[in-house]
């Protein structure tokens, strides 16, 4: 007698019970170790997505001094003679002018207008330091937005690298500091009449 067969009934018990088996293995396995069902799944789509493996870095801000310039024509800039080339050091024997045995200065900051002869470009715009690695000391050690790179930005009109928020910090805390103890207004205080004691 011929056995009529349905296309659902394709599958064999036994490869029936193998998927059970693999199915409660995949479940079963540890998901912090990303095996089983969710980390192959996982994996897969990581490898079918090249673009989110390789992902590019995101660009480097550019750094605010490549936009002044203001401390180059600000400061003059003395420095060890042990910091010249033919000393031993990395800054251009050639745009150092001596002060004494001890000590030289940066050419075009011993004079005025001042302008150190290793800036190029127009300062407040597009500038940049022509000897960058070789500088010396004084130069490596004044950092953006410190108290003497704002003095000289001051001195150019360019605008502060100080933050918003820090200003907005700064008028909160002497807004706190002017009120007067407990918060309450003046006009609401029992002693109007007498003036409110300093904050400590």
């Amino acid at each position: 007698m011929p056995i009529a067969v349905h296309p659902g009934s394709l599958d064999s018990p036994a490869s029936e019970a193998g998927s059970a088996t693999s199915t409660s293995a995949e479940e079963d396995a540890d998901p912090e170790s990303g095996r089983g069902r969710n980390g192959a799944a996982a994996f897969l789509h990581l490898a079918a997505t090249p673009s989110l493996l390789a992902a590019d870095p995101p660009p480097a801000q550019a750094s605010p001094c490549q936009s002044c310039g203001a401390c180059c024509i600000s400061f003059r800039v003395d420095f060890s003679v042990y910091e010249l080339d033919d000393m031993g050091g990395t800054v251009p024997v050639a745009l150092a002018t001596e002060i004494n045995g001890a000590k030289c200065r940066m050419r075009g900051t011993d004079r005025f207008p001042l302008r150190c002869e290793a800036l190029a470009g127009t300062v407040g715009e597009a500038v940049s330091c022509t000897i960058y690695e070789l500088r010396p000391r004084p130069c490596r050690e004044l950092e953006a937005g410190s108290y003497g790179c704002e003095r000289a930005r001051a001195r150019h009109g360019l605008a502060s690298l100080a933050p918003v928020t820090s200003l907005v910090s700064l008028a909160s805390l002497v807004s706190v500091a002017a009120a007067p103890p407990g918060g309450e207004p003046a006009e609401d205080r029992a002693d109007t009449d007498q003036p409110c004691p300093l904050p400590e």
